[in-house]
C-alpha cells in the first residue's frame, strides 16, 4: 500500500486513488518519468520534496522490481535499465550541480557555493538509498558498474569547495582509486603509471606507502620483471623497474625522517628481488644506501636494518660476480653492526637474535660469492669486541 500511495503522490499511477493491488508500471518507464519531473521542477522546495519521494521509492520498493531487467518490457532490457538509471542519476546530480566558471583558469567567489550544501543533502540521501537497495539485491553486478562511476564523481566533486591535490588525504584517496583501476580495468596502465610516478616525489610517508604499493602491482601489468627473463632472452634493457628503483634509492640516500625511511626500506626487498641480476646497474647507489641504513639505529624493532640486510642478501645472491670488489667495505660495516648489536642492552633478545642471524647470513653469502677472502678479516673480530659465538659461523 505504501508504494501505491507513493506512486500516486508522484502522479505516476493511472488510478485516481492509490490501490494496493494496482499493477506496477515498468521500471524503465517510471525512471524516465521521474527524470523528466526532476528536470522540469522550477523551485528548490519542489525539487527537495520530489527527491525525498524518490528516496522513499528506493527504500520501500521491491529490489527485484527496481533492478530486474525482466520487468522492463522492451528489447535489450538490461541495457535499457542501465540507461534509465544513468539518466535518473544524472538528473539527481544536476539538482545539486556546482556552479560553472566562465573560463578554465578563473575561480568563483565563496558566495557562489553557499546554496550547494542544502541542495546536495537530499541528493546524497537519495543516492545512498539507491546504493543501499542495490546492496540488498542478489545480483547487483552489471547495474552497480553502471551506477557507481557517476556517484563517485559526484561524491568527490562535492567533497570540498576546491580540491587541493597536495593535501595528503586527497592524494591517498586518489591513489586508492588508481590502485582499484589498475587491478580491475585494462589499457589504462601507462596513464596511471605516469600519474603515480610523479607522486614518488612526495614527502608524506602515508602517501608514498600507498603510491609504492600501487606501483609494485602496476609494474607487473606494464612489463615483465627483469628477473623473470630467461638467459636466452635479448639483452636486458633499462625499464620502468629501473626508473622506480633508481628514484627510490636516490630518495633513500637523502632521507632523514624515520617514517619515510621505514616505508622505503619496506619496499626495497621486493624491488631488488624483481630486478634479479639487473640490479648490477644500481650497485653503487645501492651500496651507499645499505651502508647508511645499517649504521643508523631504528629502535625498538630495527625494521630498517632488517629490511636492508634482506636486500643485501638478495643482491649478493643475484649479482654475486660483482660483489668481490665490495666485500671489504661491506664486511667492515657488517662487523660494526655485530659489535653494536651485541653491546646494545636496550635491544630485545628476539630482535638481537634476528639481527645477528641476518648479519651472519650476509657474511656467509659474501664469503661464498667472493671465493673465501671474507674469512681472514673475520678471524680477528673477536678481539674487536664481538662475542666469540658470533665468530663461529
Amino acid at each position: 500500500m505504501e508504494l501505491s500511495s507513493l506512486l500516486h503522490e508522484l502522479h505516476l499511477s493511472s488510478s485516481e486513488k492509490p490501490l494496493p493491488s494496482a499493477p506496477l508500471p515498468p521500471i524503465t518507464e517510471l525512471l524516465s518519468r521521474l527524470q523528466e519531473k526532476l528536470i522540469g521542477v522550477s523551485s528548490d522546495s519542489e525539487t527537495s520534496s520530489l527527491i525525498g519521494r524518490v528516496e522513499r521509492l528506493f527504500q520501500t520498493a521491491d529490489p527485484d522490481w527496481l533492478f530486474s531487467p525482466a520487468s522492463a518490457n522492451e528489447d535489450g532490457g538490461q541495457a535499457a535499465l542501465e540507461s534509465a538509471y544513468g539518466s535518473l542519476i544524472g538528473a539527481l546530480i544536476g539538482c545539486a550541480a556546482l556552479p560553472l566558471c566562465e573560463d578554465d583558469c578563473g575561480s568563483l567567489p565563496v558566495a557562489a557555493y553557499q546554496s550547494v550544501p542544502s541542495r546536495a543533502v537530499p541528493v546524497c540521501s537519495a543516492l545512498g538509498a539507491l546504493l543501499g537497495a542495490l546492496g540488498k539485491w542478489e545480483e547487483p553486478g552489471l547495474l552497480l558498474s553502471a551506477v557507481v562511476p557517476a556517484v563517485c564523481v559526484f561524491t568527490v566533486t562535492h567533497f570540498q569547495v576546491s580540491v587541493d591535490g597536495k593535501r595528503p588525504e586527497n592524494c591517498m584517496l586518489g591513489v586508492r582509486c588508481l590502485h582499484h583501476i589498475v587491478l580491475n580495468t585494462f589499457n589504462r596502465a601507462e596513464v596511471v603509471y605516469q600519474a603515480l610516478f610523479k607522486h614518488l616525489y612526495t614527502t608524506e610517508a602515508a602517501v608514498i606507502q600507498l603510491v609504492l604499493s600501487c606501483l609494485l602491482d602496476l609494474l607487473l601489468v606494464l612489463e615483465t620483471p627483469p628477473s623473470s627473463l630467461t638467459p636466452s632472452s635479448a639483452r636486458r634493457k633499462p625499464c620502468r623497474h629501473d626508473d622506480v628503483l633508481r628514484l627510490v634509492l636516490t630518495h633513500m640516500e637523502a632521507e632523514n625522517k624515520v617514517p619515510m625511511r621505514r616505508v622505503y626500506a619496506s619496499v626495497l626487498p621486493p624491488l631488488v628481488d624483481r630486478m634479479g641480476v639487473a640490479v648490477c646497474r644500481h650497485l653503487q647507489r645501492l651500496q651507499r644506501v645499505v651502508l647508511g641504513y645499517l649504521e643508523i639505529k631504528d629502535p625498538p624493532e630495527e625494521t630498517n636494518r632488517l629490511k636492508v640486510l634482506e636486500v643485501l642478501q638478495k643482491t649478493t645472491r643475484a649479482a654475486w660476480p660483482r660483489m668481490e670488489g665490495r666485500v671489504n667495505t661491506l664486511l667492515r660495516c657488517l662487523l660494526r653492526l655485530l659489535v653494536d648489536v651485541s653491546s646494545d642492552s636496550q635491544l630485545d633478545d628476539s630482535v638481537r637474535h634476528e639481527l645477528t642471524n641476518q648479519t651472519l647470513s650476509c657474511i656467509r653469502l659474501l664469503d661464498q660469492g667472493s671465493g673465501g677472502p671474507v674469512q681472514s678479516p673475520c678471524d680477528g673480530s673477536a678481539a674487536d669486541g664481538v662475542d666469540s659465538s658470533v665468530v663461529m659461523m
